[in-house]
């Protein structure tokens, strides 16, 4: 996948305006290392490429707007108006959801539960769709569309 356009005005803005900050808690915190690094030795955007889709769509499309949001402290949500601040949460829980439904199937798929359960993959599409239904006949429909 191409790198998105980003705008990382505000985020490079924010680091500017708060550099001595942000290295004094840095300081703080990790005294004696001068580069954190994740313990595979590879930046994110190297793990995202080798989960490949959708969990490398998801760090290069809804990374950087996350980031923001985290690492901005208050900064990021602090002017948001109460429905502003609803849909960044359901955007958050939607990428949540998402990675963790890619997580699961990576160890589905890596410890090979289908040879114990065929239907296990089906099963978890059920979890993803079972909360939108409202009668029991929805229920069933589901529940047969994906565990066929």
């Amino acid at each position: 996948m191409g790198q998105p356009p980003v705008d990382t005005t505000i985020g490079s803005s924010f680091v500017a305006n708060n550099k001595s900050r942000i290295e004094a808690a840095t300081g703080s915190l990790w005294p004696t290392t001068k580069n954190l690094s994740h313990w595979s030795g590879l930046q994110m955007r190297e793990r995202a490429e080798l989960a490949k889709s959708p969990l490398q769509e998801i760090y290069e499309v809804k990374y950087p707007m996350l980031s923001w949001y985290v690492h901005s402290g208050l900064t990021g949500v602090v002017n948001l108006n109460a429905e502003s601040f609803m849909v960044l949460c359901g955007v958050a829980f939607q990428i949540v959801t998402e990675a963790y439904r890619e997580l699961l199937l990576t160890m589905i798929r890596e410890f090979k539960i289908a040879k114990a359960d065929e239907k296990i993959e089906g099963k978890l599409e059920v979890a993803k769709y079972l909360p939108f239904t409202d009668t029991l006949e929805q229920v069933q429909t589901v529940i047969r569309h994906f565990t066929k």
